[in-house]
């Protein structure tokens, strides 16, 4: 899973001067005393600026004392440790945990020591990669507070050791100092970085410190060189945890399978975890993870519990035995850890050494790489049976590729699971409660005559220029024979029903209960060949708001005046979802999560959270088992891949924490914003977009034509040239998700 998030592209400062990932013993005392702290390298950027470390085999009843190197500061910021020279007593059965954050730009790595009571020292390394956002969307900042002299701003609340407090100091005179007040005298607290910040404006970290159940309130104090002061109230409730631990015997070696790339490859050892509480246990994947096996593999690189069993996410804790399992799309491997984590709040990770040569196969052997059917189960996606594959996006709508699909690619490229057609709701119930059911059959038939699959996307109303998609007779007015929808027409726009009315609700839930009752079990001829329904929420087959909807001007006030706001088009998108959740049916439904500015702050922030309707919609789907999609895959350059970031709090990633939550949970779908061919190679390349979205763990990929006309049509024009780039792609992508007989 090689870094890519989608709306971003990495600047990655020059990591010099890490020497090791192991972290470092010191002075060791009695080997009953001995301790490590993991992991190592703990890993920043500007927009994940705190993470923790923990020391293990630690004793209990001793003192820990954490330090930053003075390495660790700069002129234009610094990485700390909270409890910076505070000795904090081990809580038998809980964690030694510590917090690092940044604050400012500081520098590539430093170290951090911390010194135990009993004589002993361990070093931890610390590394900051400065992530450069280039996007439309709000960018990922630390939760901030507007503090000026005299205001006394209302408490603001920690409740993880990982969410320090950023406060926006400005206003002040001179030198700002901070300090602490009130805090408790026993071994806990709070600490404000940097001390000092001339100029009379900037930011300040307030982050706290201790261990087990931490329960407080103190202040964070900020005075200037003209005495003025201003008091920020801060509360502290972070729950005790059990230590989560990892027992290796020396480092994993990975084994792989067959010759051919990517082979399949397992390392020969296992490892242990165990948590008490912890319900299960997943690699860690995040974005600025250096040097981990997670961004090597093809795809999500898996665990299995037994030799031959099915590749998971995440295992059931709070104990399991585990290796690791995954395609590896080079012939060598060359990583050095496998990170570990609790998925819990706050979080705990530990690094897993792994040996980064290649060993023999393993015994028992095992299996060549080879894909899993089109069809049935797949244990190498995240929802094993559910649809799964790639398939052609809307072929009827690029008519001249008709004829290169028909001859060279439909039931040819094996690759090729079948299509996911996009069906008019006007094509289909042109005068209400009449439809053509063998509309859609025609459409259907080149793919299952060649016995493939056909995924039918229902399309409400238009996202171009006319409104062919919405029959006439649901807006025509009641005197004219028509439902009487209302509508909105902005200049130079097609008219717009008002999703969120009655009228249309009524009318288009009525329209997906019918459908789906049709296309359900064997109630038609072309149910069997049906893989999934997706119904729209919105514009197109998707959920688009919309256009103008946010221009700030004439057509937003008309959709004003319309009753549209932010809760109301929520609410209409939860209506749509529970309409499907509600129906009977043998086939996945599939909804799109939407996508829309102008919701709430993040809770203490001045920051829009772009999640927000995404989130709130998944969590309606995923609780009636519908599965998810989004349309904008590749907006941005996505090379190399990895998983997005789901903290980047970006609107192109709108998708992407509601896809870390429920991958396993539901079928993640996705198709790209356009064809890989629209684009130089260099930014929007298949071979990347392809990985990008199996190391997201989407399982379900609807595809413009061109990727496969580039693989098997290169005679087409302006396709010449790239046919073996293509096949590759696509070829390492079904030994994921499937191929057709």
């Amino acid at each position: 899973m090689r870094f890519a998030a989608l709306g971003m592209l990495l600047s990655t400062i020059v990591l010099a001067g890490c020497s090791s990932n192991l972290p470092r013993v010191l002075n060791p005392g009695s080997p009953a005393q001995a301790f490590e702290l993991s992991p190592s390298p703990v890993d920043l950027t500007n927009d994940t600026p705190a993470s923790t470390f923990t020391a293990q085999n630690d004793v209990p009843g001793l003192s820990y004392t954490p330090s930053a190197d003075p390495s660790c500061q700069n002129s234009s910021g610094g990485i700390f440790v909270a409890g910076d020279g505070q000795a904090q007593v081990d809580v038998a059965g809980a964690p030694l945990m510590f917090a690092v954050y940044a604050a400012g730009t500081p520098p590539a790595t430093c170290t951090i020591t911390v010194r135990s009571s009993g004589g002993d020292s361990a070093t931890v390394d610390v590394t900051y990669q400065v992530m450069l956002v280039q996007s439309v969307g709000d960018k990922p900042e630390a939760i901030t507070m507007a503090v000026s002299p005299g205001v006394n701003p209302s408490a603001s609340k920690i409740t993880k050791l990982t969410q320090p407090i950023s406060l926006a100091a400005t206003g002040f005179s001179g030198t700002m100092t901070a300090a602490v007040g009130g805090c408790p005298a026993n071994g806990s607290g709070l600490q404000v970085s940097p001390k000092q910040i001339a100029g009379g404006s900037g930011t300040f970290v307030v982050a706290a410190f201790g261990q087990g159940n931490l329960s407080f309130s103190c202040n964070a104090i900020i005075t200037d060189s003209a005495n003025n002061s201003v008091t920020v109230p801060i509360t502290v409730e972070i729950g005790a945890l059990s230590k989560f631990t990892v027992t290796q015997s020396g480092k994993l070696q990975f084994a792989c399978a067959g010759t051919s790339l990517p082979k399949h490859c397992q390392t020969i050892q296992t490892i242990m975890m165990q948590e008490a509480g912890a319900t299960s246990f997943a690699i860690a994947d995040k974005p600025a993870l250096i040097h981990t096996c997670a961004n090597s593999f093809n795809g999500p690189l898996k665990m299995v519990t037994t030799p031959t069993g099915a590749p998971m996410n995440a295992v059931p804790g709070p104990t399991a035995t585990v290796a690791f399992d995954g395609l590896l799309p080079t012939a060598t491997l060359g990583c050095s850890r496998i990170v570990v984590t609790d998925g819990r709040s706050p979080e705990q990770t530990v690094n897993v050494q792994v040996d980064g040569s290649l060993a023999g196969a393993p015994p028992p052997p095992i299996s060549t790489a080879s894909a899993p059917s089109c069809k049935g189960n797949d244990p190498l996606v995240a929802m094993p049976g559910a649809p799964h594959g790639m398939y052609v996006w809307n072929p009827n709508g690029f008519p001249k590729y008709l004829t290169p699909l028909a001859n060279d690619v439909i039931g040819i490229d094996h690759t090729l699971c079948g299509a996911s057609l996009v069906i008019f709701w006007a094509d289909l119930e042109p005068t209400k409660g009449n439809f053509n059911w063998q509309f859609v059959a025609d459409e259907a038939k080149p793919y299952t005559d060649k016995g493939l699959t056909v995924n039918l996307l229902f399309a409400d109303s238009t996202e171009g220029p006319v409104n062919n998609v919405t029959p006439s007779w649901v807006t025509a007015p009641v005197s004219a024979g028509g439902d009487g929808a209302p509508t909105v027409t902005c200049a130079g726009q097609p008219t717009i029903p008002v999703f969120f009315s009655q009228i249309f609700e009524n009318d288009w839930e009525t329209f997906i209960a019918k459908v789906t009752q049709q296309y359900s079990f064997h109630n038609s001829a072309l149910a069997p060949s049906i893989g999934y329904l997706r119904f729209a929420t919105a514009g197109g087959a998707e959920a688009l708001p919309p256009t103008g909807a946010n221009d700030g001007g004439a057509c937003q006030a008309q959709w004003a005046a319309a009753g549209m706001t932010y809760p109301v088009w929520k609410q209409h998108e939860i209506n749509i979802v529970n309409t499907m959740g509600a129906q009977s049916t043998d086939k996945q439904l599939i909804v799109s999560l939407p996508g829309l500015g102008g919701g709430p702050n993040k809770p203490g922030t001045t920051t829009t959270d772009v999640y927000d309707m995404s989130n709130a919609v998944a969590a309606v789907a995923a609780a009636q088992h519908v599965g998810f999609s989004f349309e904008n895959l590749g907006v941005k350059p996505v090379s190399p891949p990895a998983p997005c970031n789901p903290q980047a709090n970006l609107i192109d990633l709108h998708w992407c924490q509601a896809y870390h939550t429920y991958a396993g949970v539901v079928p993640l779908n996705m198709q790209p914003i356009t064809a890989s061919s629209n684009h130089n190679t260099a930014t929007f390349d298949i071979a990347d977009l392809l990985p990008y979205a199996l190391d997201n763990n989407i399982q379900v990929f609807e595809l413009y034509p061109d990727e496969w006309i580039q693989a098997d049509s290169p005679e087409f024009s302006g396709f010449l040239g790239q046919a073996a780039h293509y096949k590759a792609a696509l070829n390492n992508a079904a030994l994921v998700l499937g191929v057709s007989p």
